[in-house]
């Protein structure tokens, strides 16, 4: 994959690249590969929240992007119990791959919005 390519060339201290962005997106993605998703979303700082929201598809081959499953009216109000419950859920051996991602995204927008955090732009 190409992703990986570039990780390889910066981590062995090649970074060559005009576009900041692209060089942002590469480091983000190698710590969302790292120590991040070793973790349980209840354990995870913001960092590692909004990197696995943002990577969490490329991660999981055959997975939409989070985006997908962010709500539509804005910031929602989750409730004490719904973020472990929705980690657990994301972590059920009997779940589809498709349950699987909508449950472990909104899972992490749950940690996320419990710190006061927004893990996506709103329009």
């Amino acid at each position: 994959k190409q992703w990986y390519q570039r990780r390889v060339a910066i981590t062995a201290g090649n970074a060559t690249t005009d576009n900041d962005d692209d060089l942002t997106q590469v480091i983000s993605l190698e710590r969302a590969t790292g120590s991040c998703e070793d973790q349980r979303h209840g354990n995870m700082d913001y960092e590692c929240l909004k990197y696995m929201w943002k990577f969490y598809h490329i991660l999981r081959d055959g997975w939409m992007p989070c985006n997908n499953y962010k709500q539509n009216s804005g910031r929602r109000n989750f409730r004490k119990s719904d973020c472990p419950v929705l980690s657990r859920k994301c972590n059920t051996r009997n779940r589809t791959e498709n349950q699987k991602n909508a449950f472990c995204c909104k899972s992490v927008l749950c940690y996320a919005t419990k710190m006061n955090r927004i893990l996506y732009e709103r329009r």
